[in-house]
């Protein structure tokens, strides 16, 4: 009776570990799935972020086109205002004063003085 007892637990004991076991060949075939399920993920999000690289560079790109244009720009608008300044303080070299004068009928006439006239 016992050893009865004894084979029946035993048996018992069996049957639970193989039902453990299934259990966790199921779980890691699961596991398995979705592995295989987030290396897919991640892929797909390697792609996507690569595309928004090459996205971001193109833009990148075009940015640091615009600003060169920008610069040159810039630089014309410097070279044309310094050529006007020039112009401006030769003009200023040459007239002293200019002044407005009565003239027949009511017409005003604009006078300039040179330095060193008068």
């Amino acid at each position: 009776m016992i050893a009865e007892e004894r084979l029946r637990i035993q048996q018992e004991y069996i049957q639970e570990l193989k039902e453990e076991i299934e259990s966790l060949k199921k779980e890691k075939e699961d596991l398995r799935d979705q592995l295989s399920e987030n290396e897919i993920a991640l892929i797909t999000e390697k792609e996507r972020v690569s595309i928004e690289l090459k996205g971001l560079n193109e833009i990148s790109k075009q940015y640091n086109a615009a600003v060169l244009r920008l610069n040159a720009l810039i630089k014309n608008y410097e070279s044309k205002l310094e050529t006007i300044n020039k112009g401006k303080e030769l003009i200023d070299k040459q007239l002293v004063n200019i002044t407005r004068k009565g003239g027949k009928n009511g017409i005003t006439r604009l006078c300039f003085w040179r330095k060193g006239s008068v």
